[in-house]
């Protein structure tokens, strides 16, 4: 709330899909969908899933109780990244078009799971609201 200076109802709200994040990814894993990520898109949500781990005991716990497994939070390494950068110089219509595939294929699994408010919230209401730049332009009043 402080970070980026939103109401407690709209923090409560972030937090709600945090958690229904973690389940997604779970479902996913048992239902073999591989590839579920933390695009851009869903930048605040990976903002409140690291305040969450920070509270290591509750979050071990919420993760224990509901999933029976920890639920680890794994960024994509330099070595990832530089590989996608490699793909753009060699063949960037190819990168696109996996890029693009993926996360149609993301956006496709969030609806048919959650449906059209939440794949709403999380890829238009969020990114619209909440990006990266936010930060910074916080940053720069304080």
């Amino acid at each position: 709330m402080e970070k980026y200076s939103i109401s407690e109802e709209e923090a409560e709200k972030i937090f709600m899909d945090v958690k229904i994040w973690l389940w997604l990814n779970v479902k996913a894993n048992y239902d073999g969908f591989k590839g579920l990520a933390v695009n851009d898109d869903l930048f605040i949500l990976d903002e409140m899933w690291h305040s969450f781990i920070l509270f290591t005991h509750e979050y071990t716990q919420y993760c224990i109780s509901r999933f029976g497994i920890y639920m680890h939070h794994r960024p994509t390494t330099k070595a990832e990244k530089d590989a996608f950068r490699q793909v753009l110089l060699t063949d960037k219509a190819e990168a696109l078009r996996t890029k693009t595939e993926s996360q149609d294929q993301q956006y496709e699994y969030v609806l048919d799971i959650l449906g059209t408010e939440v794949l709403e919230r999380w890829y238009l209401y969020y990114p619209n609201t909440y990006h990266r730049g936010v930060r910074e332009d916080l940053r720069l009043k304080a």
